[in-house]
């Protein structure tokens, strides 16, 4: 297998040709004439740069870039390799290396505790955790026997880029194999995610009593690590040369990387027998090395290709909470958006030591990654271009998270996106600098394919529900000459006649009732959803308003008996009277339930969304304890409870959720009452909640004005969260019937819960339409797109991937949502 692996890999110098042609030797292959040629070339590239040939390879190269199959000398880290490989030897079972990006872990590991332990015939098997870590781990551990030891370098991907269930499997195998014999396992992770170990219960004391710290290297050590390289090489290193390039490197923490790259281009430009100081000066310095050769590669290019760089470059990042990270990207993808151009640039940047060539471990896909994650920090132009283009790459990143979902699914097609989304998606794809692979541009591709068959069909039926329409109104005036027959029959029934032949009922009524006022967000809603599903499906509707001092229950027999054909109405409004009373006519009503057949009975899973709202409260606070203002104490206001907690509760194990109702099941006013809402959510901030989620209606506007004032009463920012709309947007309102100031509460209205009126308002529609629409219940959560979470504001934008985590596996159960709070049963009288 090293024979195989080093005649694959990529020659760049006399040293790796001669272990390329070793290489082919030790599996029975000759270079061919090309490879002769490449042999010649690399010479003569040599020369061009003013290298002997007897001078071997640049020895600042692999400092750190290491991997298992290279050999190589690591200076400067004698104690700390010590330290890992003493623990190992004695038997311990774990150890975590953990240091800041840039302190020189993955070149310890690689090329000091490697070497060392390979050499006393220790199996060795090393990987990254990527997306897929079971499956990377279980093929790099192949037919490994004896006295084994497992690697995971980069331990961080297993939080940043893994899936939270993923994750878990994942660390609960690995304390598995730290527990068999002869097996020891090591991981090295950057400090700033130590915090994400510690976090897992079962996995967290293995981790702490293993933990061996990267310190900052020595002046000794820095003394060796310059020095030596060189020297071993055959080249000597002024003193005045190394005395300053370690105070350049005093209190810079993560400098290693680049310390190694200025050495290597220092080594590289030197023709004489030494390196000096002046040589240093002019490549500048440690801090300016890296970008003075990227800014001289790109002035170098003309206008097309510097374009070309940029988005090669904006491609091998990615975006996470954490900041940009670079990213490892196949090779064909990145040639197959560029061509030609790209790959020249590829090999340029490569040869100038600024991206680095590899395969993929599971797919043996050539790969190219930024070299140096200095770069991303060090070079300003290419800082500029991640900030101009910081919203592409994060959408670029949720995209083809998405698409990895779908894939995993099997291609379900309920993971396909769908209307607006898609169309942001498919606006962005095409005028975004950022390149997609196969995966989100299948994904996409799909997405557009099921939608157009959708409104193929969607098209068919409504023209078909059209003609149908027309045919009808054909009849009715072709009865026009029995008028004067029914006039004798009664009075009402010839003024009901006419009005039906003249002046005809409309396919569909939304009524809206009195004091709406009070929950306008809602209502306005579900009106947009109306609106919308006019439009796509081409039927006839009115809006039926009821007029002050009139019953609800009026207006919709009243509807009923103008013959329209279906009507929506809050389900409170509704009588089963009048349903029974009206089979020729459907009624679709949300929040209530029965069994009438011509009756549609809209309900949400309050608590999946609820679930992702609570969630966002436990990552936002700092006190550690929350809060859930509950309107009237009834079984649908526990639903939100419910889920509040158990989100909450999946993010922080630890957490108090405290919870208020204002009034029991009996007495409503509990939905109507803001003044003692406010006094409530007074007390529960003074108690010690920083957040609190209300579920009240029109009260909740009491937490808002509870959160602004006493935010500035106790010195700390307090949240509150809505409920049904968007809050954060439909709060200025309510200054129009009350003495309230809502631009003072928007700061602290953390999100909403958001109850998707509209979504099924207009599903109701489009169903009615195709003939499909059925008595009986119908439950919208977030698979069915009927619940969610607002993100206006912008509050929440640094959680949300977390939260869209979650979202995915309520989706696809492996999150299953509570709908009782813990302890409570319900027996509320018949």
């Amino acid at each position: 297998m090293l024979a195989l692996y080093r005649a694959g890999r990529q020659v760049d110098s006399l040293r790796s040709f001669a272990d390329y042609r070793r290489g082919l030797a030790e599996v029975g292959l000759t270079p061919s004439p090309g490879l002769l040629d490449l042999e010649d070339m690399i010479i003569n590239r040599d020369a061009a740069l003013g290298l002997r040939p007897d001078r071997g390879p640049n020895p600042y190269k692999g400092l750190r870039a290491f991997t298992s199959e290279d050999s190589g000398q690591l200076f400067g880290r004698d104690a700390l390799t010590s330290e890992i490989t003493g623990r190992l030897r004695s038997g311990q079972s774990f150890v975590a290396v953990v240091g800041p990006s840039g302190s020189g872990k993955s070149s310890v590991v690689r090329a000091g505790v490697i070497p060392a332990l390979e050499s006393e015939l220790w199996s060795v098997a090393i990987m990254t955790p990527g997306d897929d870590p079971l499956r990377r781990l279980d093929r790099v551990l192949g037919d490994t026997k004896g006295r084994r030891l497992v690697i995971v370098d980069q331990f961080e991907e297993a939080f940043t880029i893994c899936e939270t269930q993923e994750s878990a499997r994942f660390l609960t195998r690995l304390a598995g194999l730290a527990g068999e014999p002869l097996t020891s396992v090591l991981v090295a992770i950057r400090a700033d995610h130590l915090d994400a170990p510690l976090r897992a219960a079962r996995f967290s004391k293995l981790f702490a009593t293993g933990v061996v710290p990267v310190l900052p290297m020595s002046e000794a050590e820095l003394r060796e690590a310059i020095s030596k390289p060189a020297e071993a090489a055959g080249i000597a290193v002024e003193p005045a040369l190394v005395e300053r390039l370690i105070a350049d490197m005093e209190d810079q923490p993560g400098a290693l990387p680049l310390m190694q790259f200025t050495l290597t281009e220092l080594f590289d430009a030197t023709t004489s027998d030494s390196m000096s100081l002046e040589g240093y000066l002019q490549l500048g310095g440690l801090r300016g090395a890296l970008a003075k050769r990227a800014d001289e590669i790109h002035d170098s290019l003309g206008l097309t290709d510097r374009a070309s760089l940029r988005r090669l470059l904006l491609n091998l990042t990615y975006a996470t909470k954490a900041g940009i990270r670079r990213r490892s990207v196949p090779l064909g993808d990145l040639l197959s958006s560029g061509g030609p151009e790209i790959e020249r640039l590829i090999e340029t940047l490569t040869v100038h030591r600024l991206v680095t060539r590899d395969r993929n471990p599971l797919t043996g896909e050539a790969t190219v990654d930024i070299a140096h994650e200095a770069l991303l920090e060090e070079w300003e132009r290419l800082r500029r271009w991640i900030t101009t283009y910081r919203a592409d790459l994060e959408r670029r990143e949720a995209l083809t998270l998405r698409a990895m979902d779908w894939e995993e699914s099997g291609k379900d097609p309920a993971y396909l996106l769908r209307g607006s989304a898609l169309s942001v998606y498919e606006t962005w794809a095409d005028n975004s600098e950022m390149h997609l692979s196969d995966l989100p541009t299948a994904y996409l591709a799909a997405s557009s394919m099921v939608r157009a068959q959708l409104e193929a069909e969607a098209e068919t039926k409504a023209e078909a529900v059209r003609q149908a329409a027309r045919r009808a109104r054909r009849r009715m005036v072709a009865i026009g000459g029995l008028v004067a027959v029914v006039a004798a029959a009664s009075t009402y029934g010839l003024r009901f006649t006419i009005a039906s032949v003249f002046n005809p009922p409309p396919e569909v009524v939304h009524i809206i009732g009195p004091g709406d006022e009070t929950d306008a967000s809602f209502i306005e809603t579900a009106h947009a959803g109306f609106l919308q599903g006019l439009d796509e499906t081409g039927l006839e509707g009115e809006l039926g308003i009821v007029s002050p001092g009139t019953r609800p229950s009026d207006e919709i027999e009243a509807q009923a008996a103008r013959g329209v054909g279906l009507i929506l109405v809050s389900g409170s409004w509704m009588r089963d009277e009048i349903a029974l009373a009206h089979p020729g006519t459907h009624f679709a009503v949300w929040d209530t339930a029965g069994d009438l057949p011509n009756v549609t009975y809209n309900s949400f899973k309050e608590h999946e969304g609820s679930f992702l709202v609570g969630a966002a409260a436990a990552l936002r606070s700092k006190s550690g304890t929350i809060g859930f203002l509950g309107g009237v104490d009834l079984p649908v206001i526990g639903q939100f409870e419910a889920g509040y907690t158990a989100g909450a509760k999946a993010v922080n194990p630890d957490v108090v959720v405290e919870t208020r109702y204002l009034t029991d099941w009996y007495d409503h006013t509990g939905f109507q009452s803001p003044s003692r809402a406010k006094q409530v959510a007074t007390e529960m901030y003074g108690a010690g909640a920083d957040v609190i989620f209300h579920a009240a209606g029109f009260s909740g506007i009491g937490l808002f004005d509870a959160a602004a004032e006493q935010s500035a009463i106790l010195g700390r920012h307090l949240w509150a969260i809505g409920v049904d709309a968007d809050q954060y947007l439909t709060v200025d309102g309510v200054a129009e019937i009350g003495p309230w100031d809502p631009e003072k509460w928007k700061p602290h209205i953390l999100t909403s819960m958001l109850k998707r009126l509209d979504t099924v308002t207009a599903v109701n529609l489009k169903d009615y339409a195709a003939g499909r629409l059925e008595g009986g219940s119908r439950v919208f959560g977030l698979a069915e797109g009927g619940v969610d979470y607002s993100r206006s504001g912008g509050f929440i934008e640094d959680i949300v991937d977390q939260l869209e985590a979650f979202r995915r596996d309520i989706i696809s159960g492996r999150i299953v949502v509570p709908s009782v709070p813990d302890g409570r049963i319900y027996e509320l009288p018949g």
